[in-house]
């Protein structure tokens, strides 16, 4: 059985619509097999992260999840927390590198998902700048997840 799958850059799945790459990652939901998932510079926006959610929330087994280099906005990233807390597996997760730096709202639901999710070892957030976030919560996300620090 598969257990792990890379689509970063994929020319055939880029190729698709919003509404087939959020049909494809449902389909992978199906699954409790996987365990890598790669999805780097798939164009992904927060139209997939029901999607994205959904594949969380069924797949027990997937331990590792990278999105870095999509178009994920908070209400996206807000669903991917809600999904995340207490998974039983998922060791790392990457959302880094955005088209948007991600906001101080999602980066604070997703630490706090991740609080509540003891397999979660590795969260990447990329980059927040410094004015979005007081600098005591910046040192507290450096502290917790790999967070680098722009302007």
């Amino acid at each position: 059985s598969l257990s792990s799958l890379d689509f970063s850059g994929n020319a055939q799945f880029l190729a698709l619509s919003q509404a087939q790459k959020s049909q494809a990652l449902g389909q992978l939901a199906r699954g409790d097999k996987l365990q890598v998932l790669l999805l780097n510079k798939c164009e992904l926006d927060s139209s997939n992260a029901p999607a994205l959610a959904l594949l969380l929330t069924s797949n027990r087994a997937l331990s590792a999840l990278s999105l870095e280099g999509n178009s994920l906005t908070e209400p996206g990233l807000l669903q991917l927390a809600a999904a995340l807390r207490g998974h039983p597996a998922l060791a790392e997760m990457s959302v880094a590198n955005q088209a948007r730096p991600v906001s101080t709202q999602a980066a604070l639901a997703l630490i706090e998902a991740m609080e509540g999710t003891e397999s979660l070892v590795q969260l990447n957030l990329g980059a927040l700048r410094e004015g979005d976030v007081l600098v005591g919560e910046l040192e507290l996300l450096e502290r917790r997840v790999g967070l680098d620090r722009i302007g």
